[in-house]
């Protein structure tokens, strides 16, 4: 049964189109534009495209390599196995971060660890995107008398940029509307946005057993392309989420 949980016959000869990279240069071409002329953070329109296009481009990268895994009726028994908890995994909309925990647990057998890069800022992309795309109203306080600072509630996503040294805590003081889109609003956010969903991608990419594409010889036979065939789509995809580290 494939992901979308019907049992139609597959056409051994089907091509897939991946759009991931195509989603992850719309965050790139964001980030450069700020580089290029940076704003003052009132409209951080910017910003918030490289976000969501980063988390978008990570969504849709594992959801890729799924259903690339699933076609390959023939793969070697690891793929065969993540073929399966990712189908299920999508049947039942899981979290994107934990399709990602799939792959990482089935390719290398270990648990995959969410404190340390670039995982740990995987959850931390798509908690902010989830503040985004669900904003809330933030609460406004009397303006201090003795500062003359006007005080604002801030949400827990903000609280935790700020953790990650993403944010400065001063930020809301020197953005002029108070609210915490304006503060995070900054080419560096991108630049980290950008940064983590290549690190990603390649980083899942390499996990994925086979011969890589690039020290790969020329192919010699079916079953090396059945034993190399998600090894080198997913070199082919991970070489879209190119940024310099």
């Amino acid at each position: 049964m494939n992901p979308d949980g019907d049992d139609a016959p597959r056409c051994p000869s089907q091509v897939m189109f991946m759009a991931s990279g195509s989603l992850f240069q719309i965050a790139v071409n964001a980030h450069a534009a700020s580089v290029q002329a940076p704003g003052d953070g009132s409209h951080p329109t910017r910003p918030i495209m490289a976000i969501i296009a980063g988390a978008a481009s990570l969504e849709a990268f594992i959801n890729e390599m799924i259903y690339h895994a699933v076609a390959l009726s023939e793969a070697p028994r690891l793929v065969r196995s993540f073929a399966k908890l990712g189908g299920e995994a999508i049947r039942h909309r899981r979290p994107v971060a934990l399709k990602f925990s799939l792959a990482y647990e089935v390719f290398t057998g270990r648990a995959i660890d969410n404190q340390t890069a670039p995982f740990k800022d995987l959850r931390l992309l798509f908690q902010l995107r989830n503040a985004l795309l669900h904003l809330r109203p933030v609460t406004l306080a009397l303006m201090c008398p003795r500062t003359h600072v006007m005080k604002t509630k801030q949400p827990k996503i903000f609280r935790r940029m700020v953790s990650a040294s993403l944010v400065r805590q001063d930020a809301l003081r020197r953005n002029w509307s108070g609210h915490w889109l304006g503060a995070m609003a900054s080419p560096a956010t991108e630049d980290w946005v950008c940064r983590t969903a290549s690190a990603v991608a390649k980083d899942v990419a390499s996990m994925a057993p086979g011969e890589s594409i690039c020290s790969s010889r020329n192919l010699t036979s079916l079953r090396e392309l059945r034993e190399n065939d998600l090894k080198w789509s997913l070199d082919v995809m991970a070489d879209a989420f190119g940024f310099p580290q």
